[in-house]
């Protein structure tokens, strides 16, 4: 039998995270997973878009 889930995510400046629940609300598991950050300037940061997407996938299969 199938369990019906749903995976959360959040994209932020330094991490991403993915927590998978049932339906009824129950976290099943959870994952971090950094991102790279460049500073080249005072209140200037910037991320790759390749490494941000990596991150999402690899924290949802290890919220699994």
């Amino acid at each position: 039998m199938t369990k019906e889930t749903v995976i959360g995510v959040d994209v932020g400046t330094s991490s991403v995270r993915a927590a998978v629940f049932d339906l009824a609300g129950r976290r099943l598991g959870h994952a971090v997973r950094a991102t790279k950050e460049w500073n080249d300037r005072e209140h200037w940061h910037e991320q790759s878009s390749a490494d941000v997407w990596s991150q999402t996938g690899s924290s949802q299969r290890s919220g699994l």
